[in-house]
This record gives structure tokens, sequence and C-alpha cells, in this order.
């Protein structure tokens, strides 16, 4: 039979590099989908996870948990697949049978020519034990995968002990470091698994922010700020084109609060979009004009106004980089309860993982030397470990110079 899935093993710190985000991803994944949803508003989905600091100011303490529903639905899923193909197969049956590699290293070592007559064995119970400890609810279509990378990681770690490389300095200092990042991944699941959320705590916190959860639909266009350069132009340092450069500016200003006169007058929005791209010599064909079901947490704050407005209601000319914008609300709903129940339930339960990664790092305030790390840190060496632990994103806007674009607007 084969050993127990172990570090000595050398598969957990193959498999490691492609599956570690299974903890950790469902950790930040609520996070993760906000910054995603503010590098350029619009392209992401409608159900990023809504920022949780306004649960915070209420002041009040978050009452205990009792349901889980998330893990609920898991077990569920797992108890479906358990019906399929594999559901079929013995617990003792082999599932992996791996011709080469030795389920018994020292034998392996003290007679080498017998290594090709070895073979590793894996059962069905054996593989899905390996699977019970990282990802539990993992598809049965996902399995055969993970089979192929976790045969590679026995075959890799078979010929490491061959060569003897199962000791040493250099391989017990690794050891060390992936107890520490195995540690760390248990307990960030058993975290998970402490950070329930009621129903009644979600409502709670949809009735207490429904600006979170406003949906809308807007129509816009977008002006450049400055017209394709010409010849005359190229030469920023040529006084006749700094002139140019500020005239075109000036021009396509008065353009923009032209065409957004005429649409507060009822004019089309793609029409006023194309003008603007001819207007401004641009060579690329303009952008789609309709943006769709967009929440506050996909857009940039400086764009949030938008929101504001009042069905039919044309905004004034706004800003950024390179160009003017102006918009029109088409509609705009608040999402029903249903809808984000999922999205809120998990957003509260990274909260208060979160919160629980803070009372750790106020517990245990580090003390470094700082004539030793006086230097900048060199860069991690390609194949380091990098401790893994929820990130919190940083925002930021649409790219300079560019539209927001929407979904629709691709």
């Amino acid at each position: 039979m084969i050993r127990t899935f172990s570090l000595r093993h050398g598969a957990l710190c193959l498999l490691l590099g492609a599956l570690a985000w299974v903890t950790i991803a469902s950790v930040t994944i609520a996070s993760v989908t906000m910054a995603s949803a503010t590098l350029a508003w619009g392209q992401s989905t409608s159900t990023a996870a809504p920022a949780m600091k306004a649960a915070h100011s209420t002041g009040k303490a978050a009452p205990k948990a009792t349901s889980q529903p998330a893990s609920a639905a898991k077990k569920d899923t797992a108890k479906e697949e358990s019906k399929g193909p594999a559901g079929k197969i013995a617990p003792d049956a082999a599932v992996i049978t791996i011709p080469g590699v030795c389920n018994h290293p020292a034998a392996s070592k003290a007679h080498p020519a017998s290594a090709s007559t070895c073979k590793t064995v894996v059962s069905r119970a054996e593989f899905e034990k390996v699977i019970a400890a990282i990802q539990p609810d993992m598809p049965e279509s996902a399995r055969r995968q993970f089979a192929e990378r976790y045969a590679m990681a026995l075959a890799m770690a078979g010929k490491a002990r061959q060569m003897g490389l199962d000791h040493g300095a250099q391989y017990e200092e690794m050891e060390k470091l992936m107890r520490l990042q195995v540690l760390t991944q248990i307990l960030l699941k058993d975290m998970r698994e402490k950070a329930t959320v009621t129903d009644q705590e979600v409502e709670d916190y949809y009735k207490k922010n429904p600006s979170a959860y406003e949906e809308i639909s807007l129509e816009r266009v977008y002006v450049p700020k400055l017209k394709q350069p010409s010849e005359a132009s190229a030469n920023p340092s040529d006084p006749k084109a700094r002139q140019e450069t500020a005239d075109a500016a000036a021009d396509m200003k008065k353009e923009a609060d032209n065409l957004r006169a005429r649409a507060v007058a009822g004019e089309d929005f793609a029409k006023l979009q194309a003008e603007a791209f001819e207007t401004a010599g641009m060579k690329t064909p303009p952008p789609n004009t309709k943006l769709t079901k967009l929440r506050r947490n996909s857009i940039p704050p400086d764009q949030g106004f938008v929101f504001n407005l009042k069905p039919g209601e044309v905004s004034e000319v706004s800003t950024n980089p390179n160009g003017y914008l102006f918009y029109k609300l088409d509609t705009k709903e608040i999402l029903p309860l249903n809808s984000v129940k999922e999205e809120i339930h998990t957003s509260l339960q990274n909260q208060r993982m979160q919160d629980t990664m803070e009372s750790i790092r106020e517990s245990t305030k580090p003390e470094y030397n700082d004539r030793y790390f006086a230097a900048a840190a060199p860069a991690m060496p390609h194949g380091g470990m990098a401790m893994q632990h929820p990130a919190v994103p940083s925002s930021a806007g649409s790219g300079a110079g560019q539209p927001p674009r929407s979904r629709t607007a691709q």
C-alpha cells in the first residue's frame, strides 16, 4: 500500500504549487473580485462582493452564527457526485498504478536494479483521503487532472529518494517551511469553518446597505481630449505645436459641451459618439455607448455620481486624464435579496476571517533588526515559498486616457 501522503513523500511540495490556492482562493475571492472590478469599470461581472466597512461603522457586534449555507451546498454537491461512475468503484480498488516507483524507498536504494519492477498502487480510499485533505468538494471532472499531478509528484519524489535528496540541510529547512505553510492553510480552513453567517445576518446587512446593491444601465459618450496629432504638432518643443495642442484641447471641450446639449435634447448617443471620434480624427472604431448591469463597486470612485442621476437624466461633462465624458441613466433598480444572498454571505464570512487574521497580527508583533534588513529585500528566488494569507487588494480606476468599458462594450 502507498505510504501516507506526507512531506517526506515529496508529493506535497510539488502539489502545493498547483493546489495551494484551493484553501486560500476561497478566503480572498470576494476581495479579489472587488479589486478586478475597479480596474476598468464595467468590464467585470456585477456580482462582485460589497465593501464591508459599512458593516463595521455601526459599531455593533456581530451576532453568534449558527449556520453556513455555502458548506451545506458543498456537501450536497459531494453527495450527488458520489452517485456517479466513481461511486461504483470499490474502496480498495486501484485508481492509480505507477510502475517503477517503489512503495518502500529503503528497498529501492539498497537494490536500485529492482526499482524497475516496483510499482506504487493507490486505492480509491487512499486517493479520496488525499482529496479530502486539500479540497473535499473537488468535482469528479477535475480528479483526473489532479491524479496526473499527484502521480507525477510521487514519481519525482521516488526519483529524489533514489538520489538521496530526502535528507540534508536543504531538505530539512525546506521541510520546515512547508510545514509552516501547511499549518497556515489548515488554520485558514478552520477559520473559514468557524466564520459562520446566519441568514438573518445576511438580511440585516442587505437592509442596512441598499446602495451596495443598486444596479444601473447607462449610455455614455467619450470625447478625446486632444485631436489626433498632425505632422506640424508632432514636436512638443515647437511653439507652434504647443499652441496647436492648447487650441485642440479647447476645441474638444467645446465639442463635448455641444454634444452633451444635443444629448439633453434627445439625440442618439451612438450617433454622438461617432461624431466625437470623427471630430478628434480617431482612426479606431468608437466604443459602445451602452453600459449595463453596473454596481457601485464596479466603477471608479470619481464616476460614482452616475448613481445619483434619475432615469432619462443626462449628466454634466466630467473629465478624465485623456478625455471628457457624459452619461444618461437608462434604468436603476435594487437587486433582490435572493440574487445577492450568497455574495453577502461570502463577504461577511471573509470579513470575519480578516478580523481574525488582524487579531493574530496584533497579538504577535515581530521585532526586526533594522541594521540587518536595511538593504532592499532581494527578489524571491524561483520556486521559493511565499507564505500565503488573505491579501487586501488596492483599488484602481480605469486605465488612464481610456473610457470606462462595460461588459457589453468589448
